[in-house]
């Protein structure tokens, strides 16, 4: 009878190599399973991005939330709302006012909890993300993991299992290699489809203000109401002039308001309007002037009278330093010796923008075909529309920005043939015909689908007159 033979230990580099195999392995079915877990359970992971939840949810925190009717909402839950922006905000529910008794949509206001006062806008909703859970500091890893970088280290590193599993001796490579190849197709297939999003807790309170809140946020110029008449001269005439004149404008935002700067503007030559109002409402600033400066004045008197201009951007409530980089122009003319009246002058009206196509949501196929219908097919266009300046000018030029979010929290830009990360942040010139009023065209064709991306695209088109007057509207559709 043969003595038995000791198996000899196995190299400490083997040992190595089974630990590593092991954690390879351990990563990839953490991932396979929070990607099942979260698509079957409907949970949408957020990173807190900002401090206004301190300190219940601090910056950096992972937030799990679950999408639930509205009418489950209530008072004291922490919800995630995507505001007209399409930015997300994380706030906490104080006050809840019921619509129409058909409708099943309510209007919550939302608070942060580090904020002194509520959001400036109310949310209109039929559903909800409800936060259920949260982590301190586990959001950032989680976001990276869910990123481009994580998903090539967990798909990488499965597929580095298979080839050191086909290494292994011992004729056990069909054994090992085939569970673990199931591994890699799973998490090439799942890793990244519930991938985490970005939420800001916003501020309200500009002592508070973190900057990377609005970081990717343009400040838009509101719109002057009325075209030309959009000042008006108030009270009764003397000597063709008033004691006031009245400026009507659009609420481009409900969380900006509006600085009127002038040299000739009384309080160091500027005048805030801070007024409330949903988006689209027609509000107005009045512009006051008295005899000698004796009483109310917004405007100073003058002994040589003259015209001055009155220069209007939005600008953040809560953090002013936030201006839009176009203005609006509204002339003024001040009466002579010092009299104290004013009317109005030349209103430097902004260009109209019009949307032609699309001219809906839906799938790709509709949405396509709806830019058909309204564009022509010959060239193909992704949008087309129509802009004019006013009287006396002309449309100098048209350009876009059409991006939508891929897979991966990836946000592309249409290049006038394809989607890129490297063409957004950048105008492209439209297509446009005439001269005033022109029509003008995103050029390209199979500008909607795809298989890795959300299906929500958002379109930005600005105008330039031939004086440097713009305007800039922003549409988001879906192409699902």
């Amino acid at each position: 009878m043969s003595a038995p033979v000791a198996r000899a230990p196995r190299p400490a580099a083997r040992r190595r190599g089974d630990a590593a195999v092991a954690g390879v392995v351990l990563l990839v079915l953490v991932s396979v399973g929070g990607a099942v877990a979260a698509v079957v359970l409907g949970m949408q992971p957020l990173v807190v991005r900002s401090g206004s939840m301190a300190p219940g949810l601090d910056p950096g925190a992972l937030a799990i939330a679950r999408a639930v009717p509205a009418s489950e909402v209530a008072v004291g839950d922490v919800v995630s709302v995507v505001d007209d922006d399409g930015d997300r905000v994380t706030h906490r529910v104080v006050a809840i006012d019921p619509l129409a008794a058909s409708s099943a949509s309510l209007r919550l206001r939302l608070k942060g909890d580090a904020n002194p006062t509520a959001d400036a806008r109310t949310y209109t909703v039929a559903s909800v993300d409800r936060v259920v859970l949260d982590v301190p500091l586990l959001g950032h890893p989680v976001s990276w993991l869910s990123g481009r970088a994580g998903t090539v280290l967990v798909v990488g590193g499965a597929g580095l299992v298979v080839l050191l599993a086909l290494r292994r001796p011992g004729g056990r490579r069909g054994v090992v290699a085939l569970p673990v190849l199931a591994l890699v197709l799973g998490t090439a297939s799942l890793v990244g489809v519930e991938r985490t999003v970005g939420t800001d807790a916003a501020f309200t309170d500009v002592a508070d203000f973190e900057a990377g809140v609005l970081a990717a946020h343009g400040v838009r110029a509101f719109d002057l109401d009325g075209g030309s008449a959009a000042c008006e001269n108030i009270g009764t005439a003397s000597l063709g002039y008033y004691g006031s004149v009245r400026i009507k404008w659009k609420v481009k935002d409900t969380r900006y308001e509006t600085e009127w700067t002038s040299p000739q503007l009384t309080n160091g030559g500027t005048k805030i309007d801070a007024q409330v109002a949903t988006i689209g409402t027609s509000v107005s600033t009045t512009f006051r002037s008295a005899a000698l400066g004796l009483g109310t004045n917004d405007v100073q008197p003058s002994l040589t009278g003259g015209t001055i201009q009155v220069v209007g951007r939005s600008r953040v409530r809560t953090a002013p330093t936030w201006v839009s980089p176009d203005s609006r122009t509204v002339l003024v003319e001040r009466q002579a010796l010092a009299l104290g009246g004013v009317r109005c002058g030349t209103v430097s009206v902004q260009p109209t923008v019009i949307l032609t196509g699309p001219t809906g949501s839906g799938t790709t196929s509709a949405v396509q075909g709806s830019v058909d219908t309204a564009c022509g097919t010959s060239p193909r266009a992704a949008a087309c529309g129509t802009a004019q300046a006013t009287v006396g000018r002309t449309v100098s030029s048209v350009s876009y920005e059409l991006r939508r979010e891929a897979l991966l929290q990836i946000t592309q830009c249409w290049n006038g043939t394809g989607y890129s990360a490297f063409t957004c942040g950048t105008w492209r010139d439209a297509t446009v015909a005439g001269t005033n009023p022109v029509t003008w065209r995103v050029p390209g064709t199979n500008a909607y689908g795809g298989t890795l991306f959300t299906g929500t695209y958002t379109l930005t088109i600005r105008v330039t007159d031939s004086v440097g007057q713009t305007a800039v509207q922003v549409w988001t559709y879906t192409a699902s």
